[in-house]
């Protein structure tokens, strides 16, 4: 609208205008366009199009054309990339230059197929031994390498609480299989002679290994050996054994040990030794056979032969109960192990039996009501047909909570409780070569059942699974009476993670090694005691790894263990702290004390109510417990010391003024290697200067004679670096320490092994080993108060010292 068109309403008729940016001025547009003539403009540019497309003389390629949207930098050499109709022009235009290096690895896809990951398995179980639960732990739990094997150490959770919580009111489950087997066949008159060798005569210690109570095959030991010959020194370690029970006219007798990985071989070393076995030829078994003609002994090493489980709990009994059913007869057509076995009248009479016991043993509420290392054998349903659909807890029915108990099932043990085909080799492998794949499971299940949920036909097909289980007692210890009992479960080859799975299933909370060594400190038990060759090569071990990380920080974050007076914050050196508090012998050897009666007469002398301590000889280190008296923590290496009267008197101030201050602060000492360490690294690094101008002079002279580029000469100086690594290492931490006794301002005379907050004492406890003339002054001076510092601190608080004699 103009604005001088003083209001009117009529329309007014203008031109219109377009400004041309490429021309410049005013252009004049049409009101109407003819179709005709646009077509026939346009027809001549539709033809140059089909033409170039048609035939294309351009020089880019097919995936250079695409919009830039569908771009992408794989498509030059991946035809994959591109449209599904371009990838034919495009690999022809590529195959010209010939075809592209494969320099990228296959990818992640690729690698994890079923068939690549078998074959990436069995490279990697070269170098180390994977138990048959590996890749399920694998991807839950933290991986450790020890002994030969690649085992769980810690979950990936913060499971510490609930670990115990599961020991005390649940249940928690280990697989030990690395838990290695011997078995040693042989008339009984010479294995008892050749043990009671390894045992020690005259001592007062537990049953030995062909006691009558073992003999049978109805109950599990577990005894000390040592090397032949040797008590008390020489120790190899604990181990758990069971007989087999012997047929009538049968006059060879089957044992099987149970040695831990880190003891195993030298415990068959020293069997072969005892027995003067050899060496055989066996291609019929995968094991290494031991002979000896003339006395008809027999060991065969069966390690990585069998499954064990370990079920830690007072539900222990109700997942098993839920999980293993004792297996029905089969039909008269089937044909399996299971019906041979069933064959025999004497077979099925047991079978029936076995099934009828574990029945009657249903409604116990906990497996302490069971007898001690108790042994029953069954043939249970494959246990992936009891597995429930999501995970539960299984626990005492109610009628368990009603009824009362069959008290003669609970207390008495059949005499072929223990008889089962495990224990032979070529059943063992007929079973492993029998099993249906869980594929074929699944595959017949969706064929042939009718029911969601419900049984088929095909599952009460599988084959039985022969089974052990081996009551656990727990700890004797009147405080933790029965703490750490349950079951150990053995299984064949073959079903280890079919039924790892259905415990799991069940209930059953996963543990590792972590939980194993927290169980044994809950229960007062040190897993490896310190005169054993398996405690030394952990301990060896422990130090160097330790040492390592000391050093690797830098100096000036490294704690002064000079300045703090702790001489061996690493390793407890027991044969230097041994020799120093003996007054007439200088001999290094020493060995735990583990005769009950001296160590409750050592009980006693402690506790007041014995003045002396007779026939204890000084080379011994005593078993002892500490429980903190107030605040607080101590931690492995942790040094005991003899406090004084003034010590005491101290504290006694501070509790009657509430003040929480430690009893006593350790003064700094005087670092004299500081100096030494500083001259020592001046003139090794004027050394390392020196040797670099040299070389550089040398390059200097040689490139003026030569045509070409002249390199550096490398410099050399690796045994020059590492020889002053370990003179300052030692300079730091001396590896022999002048005196352990008087290293600080109080007398050490003990080590602690294990420490941390225990849950049964509701504060800070542990586990060590003092020294019997330690004990002896102790007791004169402060009764059973000791002083306890960190190797981290310089503070000393006061504990309770107790004898460890159960």
């Amino acid at each position: 609208m103009d604005g001088k068109s003083g209001g009117s309403n009529l329309p007014r008729i203008t031109e219109k205008f377009e400004y041309d940016a490429a021309i410049g001025g005013n252009c004049r547009l049409d009101n109407e366009i003819t179709t005709f003539q646009h077509c026939h403009r346009r027809m001549e540019e539709i033809k140059a199009l089909t033409s170039a497309i048609a035939n294309p003389s351009s020089t880019k390629l097919v995936f250079q054309k695409l919009p830039k949207h569908m771009r992408r930098r794989a498509m030059s050499h991946n035809p994959n990339r591109l449209p599904r109709k371009y990838r034919l022009a495009h690999r022809a235009q590529m195959s010209k230059s010939g075809a592209p290096a494969k320099t990228k690895r296959p990818s992640r896809k690729y690698r994890r197929k079923p068939a690549n990951l078998l074959l990436e398995y069995q490279k990697r179980k070269r170098s180390n031994i994977w138990l048959e639960t590996h890749i399920w732990h694998a991807k839950r739990f933290h991986m450790t390498t020890k002994w030969g094997y690649k085992l769980a150490e810690s979950s990936c959770d913060k499971t510490f609480r609930s670990s115990y919580r599961a020991t005390i009111k649940h249940c928690l489950i280990q697989d030990i299989s690395h838990v290695g087997n011997i078995e040693i066949r042989g008339p009984l008159d010479i294995l008892r002679n050749g043990f009671e060798r390894m045992r020690g005569r005259g001592t007062s210690m537990e049953l030995g290994i062909c006691a009558k109570a073992y003999i049978g095959g109805q109950r599990e030991g577990s005894i000390e050996l040592f090397s032949i010959d040797s008590y008390p020194y020489g120790a190899l370690g604990r181990f758990q054994f069971i007989w087999k029970r012997p047929s009538e006219n049968d006059t060879q007798q089957t044992l099987w040990l149970f040695a831990h990985p880190s003891v195993y071989q030298q415990l068959v070393d020293e069997l072969c030794k005892l027995f003067d076995l050899e060496v055989q030829d066996d291609v019929s078994s995968k094991s290494k056979k031991h002979q000896n003609v003339a006395t008809t002994v027999e060991l065969h090493e069966m390690k990585n032969h069998l499954n064990r489980f370990r079920l830690t709990g007072p539900l222990s009994h109700a997942i098993l109960t839920a999980a293993f059913k004792p297996k029905v007869a089969p039909a008269s057509d089937e044909h399996s192990w299971f019906s041979d076995y069933l064959g025999n009248e004497q077979n099925s009479f047991v079978h029936e039996t076995h099934s009828n016991h574990w029945n009657k043993l249903e409604h116990i509420k906990s497996t302490a009501e069971l007898p001690p290392g108790m042994i029953l054998a069954l043939n249970i349903e494959d246990p992936r047909i009891n597995r429930p659909k999501k995970r539960t807890k299984a626990v005492p029915s109610i009628e368990s909570l009603v009824q009362s108990v069959d008290e003669e099932a609970c207390c008495t043990i059949p005499d072929f409780n223990g008889d089962s085909v495990i224990w032979d080799l070529n059943q063992r492998e007929r079973i492993q070569n029998e099993k249906v794949s869980t594929h074929e499971i699944c595959v017949q299940r969706n064929k042939n059942i009718l029911v969601p949920g419900e049984r088929c036909a095909f599952e009460n097909k599988l084959q039985a699974v022969p089974v052990l289980l081996i009551q656990r007692p727990g700890s004797k210890n009147p405080k933790r009476l029965g703490y750490g009992g349950g079951y150990d479960v053995i299984i064949p080859p073959g079903y280890g993670i079919s039924t790892w799975m259905c415990l799991i299933m069940w209930g059953a909370k996963p543990g590792a090694l972590r939980e194993t060594e927290t169980i044994s400190r809950e229960a007062l038990e040190d897993e490896f005691l310190p005169d054993t060759e398996t405690a030394v090569i952990n301990s060896n071990l422990t130090e160097n790894e330790l040492r390592k990380k000391y050093f690797r920080r830098p100096p000036n974050k490294r704690q002064n263990y000079l300045k703090h007076s702790i001489a061996s914050p690493f390793k407890c050196p027991w044969p230097q702290l041994i020799q120093e508090w003996c007054t007439y012998s200088t001999n290094s050897k020493f060995y735990v004390l583990r005769d009950k009666n001296k160590l409750r007469e050592i009980e006693q002398f402690l506790g007041g109510r014995s003045k002396t301590l007779t026939n204890i000889d000084e080379n011994c280190l005593i078993p002892v417990s500490l429980a903190m008296n107030d605040r607080g923590n101590a931690n492995k290496f942790s040094i005991i010391c003899l406090p004084k009267k003034q010590d005491l008197r101290h504290n006694r101030t501070n509790r009657k003024q509430f003040i929480n201050k430690p009893v006593l602060t350790e003064p700094l000492a005087i670092d004299q290697n500081e100096t030494k360490r500083k001259l020592l690294r001046f003139h090794h690094l004027t050394t390392l200067k020196r040797l670099r101008r040299q070389r550089i002079r040398v390059k200097r002279k040689n490139q003026e004679y030569s045509e070409q580029k002249v390199i550096i000469a490398p410099p050399r100086t690796a045994n020059l670096i590492n020889s002053q690594y370990d003179r300052m290492c030692e300079l730091w931490l001396p590896s022999a320490p002048k005196t352990i006794r008087q290293q600080c301002s109080r007398e050490v005379f003990g080590y602690l092994t294990q420490c941390q907050f225990m849950f049964h004492e509701a504060k800070v406890a542990g586990i060590g080993y003092v020294t019997v003339n330690g004990i002896r002054k102790l007791s004169k001076s402060t009764g059973n108060q000791v002083l306890v510092r960190d190797s981290n601190s310089l503070n000393y608080r006061l504990a309770t010292l107790a004898c460890r004699c159960h």
